[in-house]
């Protein structure tokens, strides 16, 4: 069996790949970018479908659109990873529905009222709409 590469070895390959493909200009990132929704997308299909070869294989397919992305942008995968890990691992919180949700928005997320829609943050997936508190407390 051949040895695991590690996060690093990977990265130096696919970018080397990336290039000889001509793929790292950046003015590429837009087209990028759909092929990470697409690739996501198989892979949420292969869930659903509850096929693991696919699920693997769409896991591997958008960890690789990142990496291109990243360099296409000038940035490096595993500082951008990096970033992600720290901003999240102190982070506090529960699952709801399946979703992890953030202690802080427990104390940020609040109902509105259809006068308040202006101050809308985001619409989920679940159909609730969330403002930041604040946000309604600044006309007050």
């Amino acid at each position: 069996m051949d040895k695991l590469l590690t996060l690093d070895e990977l990265v130096v390959n696919v970018t080397a790949w990336a290039q000889e493909k001509g793929l790292l200009e950046k003015e590429n990132a837009p087209k990028q970018m759909l092929k990470i929704m697409e690739e996501v997308g198989e892979t949420a299909s292969a869930i659903l479908k509850n096929d693991h070869a696919k699920i693997i294989d769409g896991i591997g397919d958008s960890l690789v659109t990142l990496i291109v992305l990243s360099k296409q942008l000038g940035l490096e995968p595993l500082d951008c990873l990096e970033v992600a890990w720290n901003e999240i691992k102190n982070r506090k919180g529960k699952m709801v529905d399946g979703t992890f949700v953030k202690e802080s928005g427990f104390s940020t997320t609040h109902f509105i009222t259809p006068e308040s829609w202006e101050k809308v943050d985001k619409i989920t997936h679940d159909g609730f709409v969330y403002v930041k508190y604040n946000d309604l407390l600044a006309d007050k």
